[in-house]
C-alpha cells in the first residue's frame, strides 16, 4: 500500500520509479515513465474530478523515499490534497498489524452506467485485471480496510505530525 501513483509528486515517483527499474533503463526511459505516472493526474483537472479513496500503511509515509526532502514534499503534497473533495486520503495505522491490504495493493474501479465494474489487484509479476462476480471480494475487502485505517480526521493529524517532523 505505497503512495498512488495519482497522489505522487514527480520527484517521490522517480524515487520510486529509478529503484524498481530494470538494471539497464536509461535514464531518458525512466523520465519517460514519470512523465506518464504524472499525466495520469488530468484526470482530477476536469470540472467534474474523478473520485480517489486511498488508504496508505503508515509505515509508508515514515520510510524515506529518496532524500528527506523529496519525503517531506510528498508528505505536503498528500496533505495538500487530502483536503481536496474528491480525494480521501486514510492512514492504516502500524498499530492495526496484519490487514486486508498487506498482501498487495489493488483498486476498485466503479464505473459509469453501461460499463462493468472492474478491479486492478498488483502483485511483483504485474497486474491482475478482475471483473464481476469477482470484484465483489475486493469491494467487500476494501470496506474492511476503510473500517480497521484511521478516520479521515485522524490521518490528516498524522500527516500534518509527520510534516511537523514529530515522530
Amino acid at each position: 500500500m505505497l503512495v498512488d501513483g495519482l497522489l505522487q509528486t514527480r520527484e517521490y515517483a522517480h524515487a520510486l520509479i529509478s529503484y524498481f527499474a530494470e538494471p539497464d533503463a536509461s535514464d531518458d526511459q525512466i523520465n519517460n515513465l514519470v512523465d506518464i505516472r504524472m499525466e495520469r493526474k488530468r484526470i482530477f483537472g476536469t470540472d467534474s474530478p474523478t473520485k480517489l479513496s486511498v488508504i496508505i500503511e503508515e509505515s509508508v509515509l515514515r520510510t524515506k523515499m529518496g532524500s528527506h526532502e523529496v519525503q517531506q514534499e510528498q508528505l505536503r503534497y498528500l496533505l495538500e490534497q487530502s483536503k481536496l473533495h474528491h480525494i480521501e486520503v486514510r492512514v492504516m495505522g502500524m498499530e492495526n498489524g496484519l490487514h486486508g491490504g498487506i498482501d498487495g495493493a489493488f483498486h476498485v474501479y466503479d464505473m459509469p452506467r453501461y460499463f462493468q465494474d472492474i478491479a486492478l489487484a498488483m502483485t511483483q509479476g504485474g497486474s491482475l485485471y478482475i471483473e464481476e462476480p469477482d470484484v465483489e471480494r475486493l469491494r467487500l475487502r476494501w470496506a474492511k480496510l476503510v473500517e480497521e485505517a484511521r478516520t479521515l480526521e485522524d490521518s490528516t493529524n498524522l500527516i500534518k505530525t509527520l510534516v511537523e517532523g514529530n515522530p
